[in-house]
């Protein structure tokens, strides 16, 4: 029985301990984004900046090769997967044009999101559809808490 009940303690303190390094998880608030616009008047892309109200959590990935994801608040499906969890105090998260960059001690985190512009061509061949700017280069700027 005593073997048993330490089992039991071990298995308990590791369960805790994955899943502690960010608490339960983030959740992390946007404050600030700065990017490129195109303003379709001109046919111009111009520097933007701005309040953002994004949110986005920080969880325990789902999918066998990652650690943690990064979805969007409110949402089931993740946009970025971190193959690590925090190293350092830092975790680095990627997924489909754009990376996660979050601090653990500042609570502090970055998006980048890196469609467009650069790539306005190559992404006209996967979407035939669309127009140039409906994708816009930006960096997300904003602060995370514990769940």
């Amino acid at each position: 029985m005593h073997d048993h009940c330490r089992s039991v303690f071990v298995a308990a303190v590791a369960a805790v301990s994955c899943c502690t390094a960010v608490g339960q998880g983030l959740i992390c608030s946007a404050e600030s984004q700065a990017g490129l616009g195109f303003d379709k008047s001109t046919k111009s892309w111009r520097p933007t900046t701005g309040v953002s109200n994004e949110k986005f959590v920080v969880r325990k990935s789902t999918n066998s090769m990652a650690t943690l994801e990064v979805g969007q608040f409110g949402s089931s499906a993740p946009v970025a997967f971190c193959e690590k969890d925090f190293e350092q105090d830092q975790l680095r998260c990627r997924g489909f044009f754009q990376e996660f960059m979050f601090d653990r001690l500042e609570m502090r985190f970055i998006r980048l999101y890196y469609a467009g512009y650069w790539n306005e061509k190559s992404l006209k061949k996967l979407a035939p559809t669309r127009s140039e700017g409906d994708d816009s280069p930006s960096v997300i700027a904003g602060t995370c808490t514990t769940l």
